[in-house]
């Protein structure tokens, strides 16, 4: 089942499912919501928390301007977020990205401490 979130209009607010959300709309997500895209803060005061991202245990107050991501908690008031990127749960899906390209790369930190390792312990 598609989620929905309120789109914000000039006639009102309406609730869409995410499927309709484009980029530059203008979302509304209240105390206690997930925030379901990546995108920037038009209304000031609310409270989010974003430890599923970044492991902090207490909530971010946002400010006009400030970046918001997929996937985490309005915690304390509501916030307007005009959309950057209309894909549900996109910094979710941007991470694993990363994680899979690093895998796929052998020139990367991991893979040399790994050579280093089995060259340093002989099974």
């Amino acid at each position: 089942m598609d989620k929905e979130v309120w789109l914000v209009e000039e006639e009102g607010n309406r609730k869409v499912t995410c499927s309709e959300v484009r980029k530059d709309d203008v979302i509304l997500v209240s105390e206690g919501n997930e925030i379901l895209f990546d995108g920037i803060v038009m209304t000031e005061g609310a409270s989010v928390d974003e430890s599923s991202l970044t492991g902090e245990g207490f909530p971010i107050v946002k400010n006009i301007g400030d970046k918001v991501y997929s996937n985490t908690i309005v915690v304390n008031g509501e916030v307007k977020i005009k959309v950057e990127n209309p894909q549900v749960n996109g910094r979710i899906h941007h991470l694993i990205q990363l994680m899979k390209d690093s895998e796929s790369r052998e020139d990367t930190y991991h893979y040399k401490y790994i050579k280093l390792a089995d060259s340093i312990v002989k099974i």
